[in-house]
């Protein structure tokens, strides 16, 4: 399960965690998105750009506003 996966469980959660979980430690890789973006725009990414694109597009609004807006550049810096 990746960092984010594992917050989001955790915080959806809360004190309704399962009794096993007694503690929890997560990381997750840096990401450069605009070399990411650059990637994307590739011709031989095209797939993967549309991809990315339309599942994007079926994720519920992120509930950070950082969150959020750094999702919104990076999909304008791959269109």
């Amino acid at each position: 399960m990746g960092g984010k996966q594992t917050i989001k469980y955790l915080g959806e959660k809360g004190i309704d965690l399962p009794t096993e979980i007694k503690k929890a430690a997560v990381y997750s890789t840096l990401c450069n998105l605009p070399a990411s973006a650059v990637t994307l725009k590739l011709k031989k990414n095209l797939f993967y750009k549309n991809l990315f694109i339309a599942i994007s597009a079926t994720v519920p609004p992120m509930e950070s506003e950082l969150v959020a807006a750094g999702e919104g550049a990076f999909r304008t810096l791959i269109e």
